[in-house]
This record gives C-alpha cells, structure tokens and sequence, in this order.
C-alpha cells in the first residue's frame, strides 16, 4: 500500500481504527494475540503485546457501575467522539434498541445523536439515537445508566 505522506522515525502519529475481534488467543507469560477486522475496510490484522491489548476501548466489556441523570448521561454520549461503545435507547416505535457503535454527530441535549452502527455490515449504518429515551451506555469501560 502507497501513501502519500512521509513517515520518518521519531515523528509522533495516531490512529483511530473501529475493529471487529476476530478471535483471542493466549500466549505465554500472560500475552494474547487478537485478530481482528477493521469496520471501515475489512482489513485484517493482528494486534500482539499486553500494552497494546489493554489500550483497546471496548463497547462490551465494563469494570464499573455509574447512576447518571438523563440529562447527564446524553451529555457524555454527546461527548464520546472517536470511542467505540454501547448504548441503550426507546426506537420510534417503542421497542428497546441497543446499539454499538461510535458518534458521528451529535444534536444538542434531549435531542437526537447520529451514530454509526458498526455492527451493520451493509447498507446505512446512520441511526438516530434519542437522548429522550436513554437508558444506559458502556463507553471507556463505565457502564452508565439512567437514576
């Protein structure tokens, strides 16, 4: 793959890649490999090393339990640019939704946020979120829900 820019040592970058895992294998001294697949262009790769794989922001998994208004819980979902998470909400129609996925633009509180459904593999990905309905979020390892 080409690019168009010149990359030198000591330069500092960063990236932000949505990402499928694929498997997790364990290796020795407590390592894992994980193979994932990248949301946006189905590459596939490998990520090694415990450092790397404790970076990983998950839309899953949580360590804590926080009570938040509602009006406190669509601020931080208004705020999570660029992180992958989870998030629970009334459709239209009045079923329960949850989707995983990351902001794309948000509206302001108690309106709606526009957010990339990344488990939908073809077609729109957009969906609305109504901020009105909330009722929990797992985003940088909190699981937030409503008081």
């Amino acid at each position: 793959m080409k690019t168009s820019k010149t990359i030198k040592q000591g330069h500092i970058v960063s990236t932000t890649r949505f990402l499928q895992v694929d498997s997790v294998e364990s290796l020795p001294k407590g390592q894992q490999k994980v193979s994932v697949t990248d949301l946006v262009d189905g590459m596939q790769f490998e990520i090694h090393g415990v450092d790397l794989v404790d970076d990983l922001d998950s839309a899953n998994e949580f360590e804590k339990t926080k009570k938040l208004s509602r009006t406190d819980l669509a601020k931080k979902l208004t705020e999570s640019y660029n992180i992958v998470f989870s998030v629970c909400f009334d459709k239209a129609d009045g079923t329960e939704r949850v989707l995983r996925g990351r902001l794309m633009k948000p509206e302001p509180l108690l309106g709606r946020s526009h957010c990339e459904d990344l488990e939908v593999t073809k077609g729109c990905k957009l969906r609305l979120v109504d901020h009105r309905t909330l009722k929990w979020m797992i985003v940088e390892g909190v699981k937030y829900t409503v008081k």
